[in-house]
């Protein structure tokens, strides 16, 4: 299995520099069936499929890294200071709970609204949208470390005792929450609520929905690679699990 991933990740990172024509170029009719030299065939607006697909990977790969990261670090970071804080670290997680109530979706679009369409406010969004998961998760590991340990500052304690512990368990959560951002990435890209000058592939799927039964390669292999990437993700988020 680390053999494919391994693959996936350098075909993604790489396939940039293998696309045969300019993603964005009108080159042929609309909705062209696959055929030579245009493998995929080719979307709405007679751009090649297999380009656009080459060349649209990273972003829904890197961007949700780039989520991941940010709320796992401010997350984790949290729920060890919330911990350092036994009473008032309890009041400050129930805090949280609204969150874990309003529809992801809502509270994405309000936070594009009001910061703009672009990237840096969608990232803000799905980070934000993340941290409460991973503050209760990991609080919840530690808290049970802290349980069996004794005798030292409470400092040295989660130093030394309580993240080496719960690194698998930060690893497995870091993999939902990348789970997430590329569900929520998709979802915004799908229902153009926001606009970037990049393309993933899920603005692909968008993009070919119109012409689904004239070229339907346009729509179903973004989408396809979509699932690919979250089953692999899933995979390892369940072996992290069980560590």
């Amino acid at each position: 299995m680390k053999f494919v991933v391994l693959i996936m990740l350098v075909v993604i990172l790489c396939a940039p520099w293998l696309a045969p024509f300019p993603p964005q170029r009108t080159l042929v009719m609309a909705w062209q069936w696959p055929a030579q030299p245009f493998w995929l065939g080719s979307d709405g607006m007679g751009r090649d499929v297999l380009s656009r697909l080459l060349r649209s990977g990273r972003t829904l790969l890197i961007f949700p890294l780039l989520c991941t990261l940010s709320s796992t670090l401010i997350g984790s970071v949290i729920a060890l200071l919330l911990l350092a804080l036994p009473g008032r670290g309890r009041r400050c997680v129930a805090l949280l709970d609204p969150i874990f109530y309003m529809p992801p979706l809502l509270v994405l679009i309000g936070v594009i609204y009001l910061l703009g369409s672009g990237q840096p406010a969608l990232l803000l969004g799905i980070t934000l949208l993340n941290i409460p998961f991973t503050v209760r998760y990991v609080r919840a590991l530690a808290d049970l470390e802290v349980a069996f340990a004794a005798g030292d500052a409470l400092v040295l304690i989660l130093w030394r005792e309580v993240l080496p512990v719960i690194v698998p368990g930060i690893l497995a959560d870091a993999t939902t929450r990348f789970i997430t951002a590329i569900y929520l990435l998709a979802s915004a890209s799908i229902l153009g609520i926001t606009h970037t000058e990049s393309v993933d592939w899920a603005g692909i799927v968008r993009d070919g929905l119109p012409g689904l039964m004239l070229n339907p390669w346009a729509c179903l292999l973004p989408a396809l690679c979509i699932v690919v990437v979250v089953q692999v993700v899933s995979f390892h988020s369940e072996r992290w699990s069980q560590s």
